[in-house]
């Protein structure tokens, strides 16, 4: 028996104060210069968070490219797969009256991120090694995704949730171990061999 596993994220609302804000809202002299600054502070803030979600969104499309590359057997894009879902579900709700709104944004997602993997893809067929990942460099990268300022501590929320449900519903989990390299001589391999035979071929006697 095959398990699948659905995971579905659910938006949330948070208030996030900005001391500095707070500082420059409270030492303004006057109505006026306190709207700019929240303007101002409020454009900077997405702007932040856009610039985030562009890193997230450009590091998952190189994380498939590694994976389709590296992968023994034929990967499938798990983020495609997943708006596959997700537009079948809104279309579903559509058909019985409800909004188009978010039917349309996952559609035009999916084309922009088709788009994307397609040029980097090509770039790394022509050659282009710098779009290739190596291992070590997918590492750092998942670190520099945890260390995001507005997204690096809820992605990290989000890997141990999946890891915690992998591990309740017994899935099997990855591991990569690390082994020191030991060089092979003729003459190791042979007294390996006679320690191996003088030993009574690793059983004991009694």
């Amino acid at each position: 028996m095959h398990l699948n596993i659905m995971y579905e994220l659910m938006p949330e609302q948070h208030i996030i104060k900005s001391k500095e804000a707070e500082a420059r809202l409270n030492a303004a002299n006057s109505d006026m210069e306190r709207k700019k600054i929240a303007i101002d502070e409020k454009k900077a803030f997405i702007a932040a968070i856009k610039a985030e979600y562009d890193k997230i969104d450009h590091t998952v499309i190189r994380f498939c490219i590694f994976l389709k590359k590296s992968s023994i057997t034929p990967y499938n894009d798990v983020a495609l797969g997943y708006l596959a879902f997700m537009i079948r579900e809104e279309r579903g709700k559509v058909a019985v009256g409800g909004g188009a709104t978010k039917l349309e944004d996952l559609e035009r997602y999916r084309d922009q991120y088709q788009e994307k993997v397609k040029i980097l893809t090509t770039r790394m067929q022509k050659g282009d090694d710098s779009v290739l990942l190596s291992e070590e460099e997918v590492y750092a990268e998942v670190k520099k995704l945890y260390s995001l300022k507005y997204y690096g501590q809820r992605l990290s929320q989000i890997k141990s949730i999946v890891n915690s449900a992998h591990s309740n519903t017994f899935r099997e989990e990855s591991h990569c171990i690390r082994a020191k390299a030991k060089r092979w001589t003729v003459t190791s391999m042979q007294d390996s061999g006679w320690r191996y035979v003088h030993s009574g071929f690793g059983s004991k006697r009694t």
